[in-house]
């Protein structure tokens, strides 16, 4: 008789139609593999009901088990595509397609460059759907050192996308031009739900379990300077099911993505509009509170009950003044935006991360260690108001990867 081993086994996923249903017959055309590092994976637990019997022997009486749920983590690293439809489940929103604006969108009819700026001469930038904070590429434009490079929106105007990277000032205007902005997600005004079957198949024994009502409910994002890019995917459900022999696998054929894992190393964090070169860490964890509701007649529950999104982070760094000593004691609100990309030459394929309000909740600094000292800056976040120049929203991903 086999024995399962602890490395060979596959984790995949599917939305469910109706919730704690699995979709339709397998295969699910929309399975997709996850992608995952050493993990405690999810599990099903049950509440303990205890007997309070007086006994004359002094012992106690077995108990009974009751409500089950399921939850636990599945940590992963960063690349492209691979978790987009995670993402989609947590920040409960839907990813708006790539969008391209030229000369002939009605737009502008051209624009010229400045050192850190495309200026329209005419229209409108937030009508035609930019915001700060998206990532966007320029083509087809005069001077060549202005393409296919990724650009961070800074601000913006009704004529002015600045940018936080250099561009070669032209001031002839360009007729023929093109701007992309990427893939994106941002949390919409009404929270789209969805639920989830997720199958962790033990390979060796060729038996599944298949959990049932699985609602991805917070993902944390950590960095340093020499290790990949994690992210930890918490998830809570409502029921497991063990399949064997036949039934197993259940999705017999998922989408599996094979692109490069992405690393700190050479991503860029920029605070409060400064790309900060010298930090050593940072985390984002991005929660949404949820609940299972035990109730009579059953041991399942009849849905995952999501409420509100609380997001924290913190980041490390090298002290160099007492900037952000003053930032965290006059509550000063800051912007935060990272950009991960792929190792090769431009344009890069990349994701981003941008959250627009921040605020310190510390600046400590350790003494008396060897090296360099160390600030620790912990920040709250904060929803952003909706303006013709930004989204309302916690957190903004956009990428260049498209959908599969």
């Amino acid at each position: 008789m086999p024995l399962q081993s602890a490395k060979n086994v596959t984790v995949s996923f599917a939305p469910e139609a109706v919730f704690n249903t699995p979709p339709g017959a397998a295969p699910a055309p929309a399975a997709e593999f996850l992608r995952f590092t050493p993990s405690a994976g999810i599990n099903l637990t049950s509440a303990t009901i205890r007997s309070n019997e007086q006994r004359a022997d002094g012992l106690q009486t077995m108990g009974r088990n009751g409500s089950e749920q399921v939850g636990g983590t599945y940590a992963s690293e960063m690349s492209l595509r691979s978790h987009d439809v995670l993402y989609e489940a947590i920040i409960r929103a839907t990813w708006s397609a790539s969008l391209i604006i030229t000369e002939a969108s009605g737009q502008a009819a051209g624009i010229t460059t400045e050192a850190n700026a495309i200026v329209g001469n005419t229209g409108n930038w937030g009508t035609a759907g930019l915001r700060i904070g998206d990532v966007i590429r320029l083509t087809n434009h005069s001077s060549a050192g202005n393409n296919s490079r990724n650009l961070r929106i800074s601000n913006l105007t009704a004529t002015r996308i600045e940018t936080f990277e250099t561009l070669t000032v032209n001031v002839g205007a360009d007729t023929a031009f093109t701007v992309t902005r990427g893939k994106k997600l941002s949390n919409g005004s009404a929270p789209v739900k969805r639920t989830f079957s997720v199958e962790q198949r033990n390979v060796d024994i060729d038996g599944s379990q298949q959990f049932g009502g699985v609602r991805w409910t917070g993902m944390k994002v950590t960095g340093s300077p020499d290790g990949m890019a994690t992210i930890e995917f918490t998830a809570l459900g409502a029921s497991m099911t063990t399949l064997t022999g036949a039934a197993s696998p259940y999705y017999t054929a998922p989408t599996v993505h094979n692109t490069v894992p992405l690393v700190f190393a050479d991503a860029k964090v920029n605070v409060s509009g400064v790309d900060i070169i010298v930090a050593t860490a940072f985390e984002l964890n991005y929660a949404i509170n949820a609940a299972t509701q035990p109730v009579i007649g059953s041991k399942t529950s009849p849905d995952v009950f999501d409420n509100d999104v609380v997001m924290s982070g913190s980041f490390s760094a090298i002290r160099e003044d007492f900037d952000n000593v003053t930032a965290f004691r006059a509550e000063t609100q800051f912007e935060l935006h990272i950009l991960l990309t792929e190792p090769e030459v431009e344009p890069k394929d990349y994701i981003s991360l941008f959250v627009p309000l921040c605020k310190y909740t510390a600046a400590d600094a350790p003494l008396g260690g060897d090296g360099a000292m160390i600030e620790s800056l912990p920040f709250q976040t904060g929803a952003q108001t909706a303006s013709a120049f930004r989204d309302a929203t916690m957190l903004t991903l956009c990428t260049s990867a498209a959908a599969v």
